[in-house]
């Protein structure tokens, strides 16, 4: 059969058209490919070149004691010392200590008399000295000395480092248990 007569028929015309559209597409999307590729190469230089940077780059001291004093513990001798200066009478202090998700915090009852000013003057006092504190006002109720109140003082405490939780031996296992020779399966 002749070639030329092959291209000009009209039947095998249409269906080369089509092959030849078939391959211009699959090159360009080959192409697209090997472009991409050729781009998540460069990044993935680009990030070597930047980890070998780093990694020459002089040790920067650790912020952790500066961050380890901004969450200094409270102590109730300097909360009863933040209510009188504020101008309040301190009849009672009690603190305990509590494991929430975020880590452990200590939360201080504090209990006397005082003035409506001289209560919210104690609040700015103490979010002023004890940073990381949330002061609520649990109670707050009329009295011979004037108004009787009852606060809770709630300080946050750092969660520390990676290290330092991963030797601990109440995290290691979860809830303080060892591990049981039981099969959860």
């Amino acid at each position: 059969m002749d070639p030329m007569r092959l291209m000009n028929d009209r039947k095998y015309g249409r269906t080369f058209l089509l092959l030849a559209l078939l391959f211009l597409l699959s090159g360009g999307y080959l192409k697209l490919m090997a472009l991409e590729k050729e781009n998540l190469s460069r990044s993935l230089e680009e990030e070597n070149r930047q980890v070998e940077i780093f990694s020459k780059a002089p040790h920067r001291p650790s912020s952790l004691p500066f961050l380890e004093s901004l969450f200094s513990t409270a102590s109730p001798a300097s909360l009863v010392n933040a209510a009188e200066e504020g101008g309040l009478k301190v009849d009672t202090v009690s603190e305990e200590e509590k494991e929430g998700e975020n880590g452990i915090f200590h939360i201080f009852h504090i209990s006397g008399t005082g003035t409506y000013a001289q209560i919210v003057q104690t609040f700015d006092i103490i979010k002023g000295k004890e940073r990381w504190s949330a002061v609520n006002l649990k109670e707050l109720k009329r009295s011979p000395k004037g108004l009787a109140y009852e606060m809770e003082v709630q300080t946050f405490q750092i969660r520390g480092t990676y290290e330092k939780e991963k030797y601990s031996p109440h995290r290691s296992h979860g809830h303080r248990q060892e591990p049981g020779g039981e099969n959860t399966l």
